[in-house]
This record gives structure tokens, C-alpha cells and sequence, in this order.
């Protein structure tokens, strides 16, 4: 049906303006942290209020089981 292919376009539309957006926000959010440890005037509020948001997300360190 075209109307079922219409709304899959669609949700394969929304899907990757979400995943751009993300990529986007972990950019800012990793030049924030890095101005942040540079001391940079308002960077600090900023990254507690952004990491909020990515609280989680990220590369885990190697626990004793991958050892």
C-alpha cells in the first residue's frame, strides 16, 4: 500500500534527523567537557546541566570479568 510505504518514509525520516541531532548534541556536549576542564568561564554549569542528559551513555571501563 502506498500509504503504509509513506508512513515507513517517513519513520525512516524521523528516525535519522534524530540520530544527526544526537551526534550533534554529544559534539557540543564533548567541547563543553574539554572547556570545562580548561577552566573556560560558564563551561562547568553547562556540562552538569548537560550531563544530566548523557548520564549512562558512553565507553565503560574493563571490568574484572574482561580481564
Amino acid at each position: 500500500m502506498l500509504s503504509g510505504q509513506l508512513f515507513s518514509n517517513v519513520s525512516d525520516t524521523v528516525m535519522e534527523a534524530g540520530s544527526e541531532l544526537y551526534k550533534g548534541c554529544l559534539g557540543y556536549y564533548a567541547g563543553v567537557k574539554i572547556g570545562a576542564e580548561m577552566n573556560f568561564p560558564d563551561a562547568d554549569p553547562i556540562q552538569v546541566d548537560l550531563g544530566k542528559r548523557f548520564v549512562g551513555q558512553g565507553r565503560k571501563g574493563k571490568t574484572p570479568q574482561d580481564l
